[in-house]
């Protein structure tokens, strides 16, 4: 099958074997093999029903149908291979998706219906009542310090959203904001370097 240098899964899983029921350890979760069903983004949008996904140091090195495939994927580290933990899992796997650019702190507010065409954005985020009467204010409300102090909250909140979409990397969510300062539930790339480098907005955001 093919390898992989980096990429992400979205996992939906209840454990059920006795040897799935415990928490690997910190050194287990450098190395594990994940066993179930594994739906492919491949030509022909396979669906592998035992498939596994090898993972190394936080990297997956390899997505195959069955152990002999995954082995012969391995190559020079089928030793490195044959000492991760395996992980059975009673749920299906999914590529975790990557959002090029979202907000996740305004998930929480119903979407703003447009009933008229803005100039550019600079007049609907500053010069627009509805949208300071809707967003703006509530959000001053529900994330400052001064008034509820919510901002973790509600950037969680969004996270979780993204991540019951398939999304487990997104970008947008500004080192500034309270919820971005550690990661939880998505790889913020602002704050989480992909590779020796940080991600980071070329426009005003």
């Amino acid at each position: 099958m093919v390898a992989l240098a980096t990429a992400a899964f979205s996992l939906l899983s209840a454990p059920t074997r006795a040897q799935s029921s415990v928490l690997p350890s910190a050194d287990d979760v450098r190395n594990l093999v994940l066993v179930g069903n594994v739906v492919t983004m491949n030509a022909n949008f396979e669906v592998l029903d035992v498939g596994m996904v090898w993972i190394n140091d936080g990297v997956i090195v390899a997505v195959a149908r069955d152990r002999q495939a995954l082995e012969a994927d391995a190559g020079e580290a089928l030793a490195l291979l044959q000492r991760a933990k395996i992980v059975h899992l009673d749920g299906v796997m999914y590529p975790g998706m990557i959002d090029l650019h979202n907000h996740p702190e305004y998930a929480i507010y119903p979407l703003l219906p447009i009933k008229r065409r803005y100039k550019d954005r600079y007049e609907w985020r500053f010069y627009d009542d509805e949208y300071a009467r809707r967003i703006t204010h509530l959000n001053t409300l529900l994330t400052t310090p001064a008034y509820f102090d919510l901002g973790v909250e509600v950037g969680r909140y969004g996270e979780l959203k993204a991540l019951v979409g398939g999304t487990t990397t997104l970008q947008g969510s500004r080192p500034t904001m309270a919820y971005a300062k550690q990661e939880c539930l998505v790889r913020n790339v602002e704050t989480s370097p992909v590779t020796s480098r940080l991600a980071y907005s070329r426009v005003d955001i």
